[in-house]
């Protein structure tokens, strides 16, 4: 299973858990950030090596990256 995969699943199951504009801006920060590049690798595949270049790449990029716990 790839992560584009696993993510329909979870934006499927919080969507109620959420209001629409914070639902949608959720989906849209994936799609725009994650979906081409992390979303395309096997879960049992992605390295902790692989999210910090991914990190890399949006700093270089000057994006503010916003974790939420």
């Amino acid at each position: 299973m790839i992560l584009n995969n696993l993510s329909v699943q979870y934006f499927k199951s919080v969507e109620v858990l959420h209001s629409e504009i914070t639902f949608k801006s959720n989906v849209g920060y994936y799609n725009k950030h994650i979906k081409d590049t992390l979303g395309l690798k096997k879960l049992k595949k992605i390295k902790y090596l692989d999210v910090q270049m991914w990190v890399n790449s949006l700093v270089e990029k000057d994006l503010k990256i916003f974790l939420q716990f």
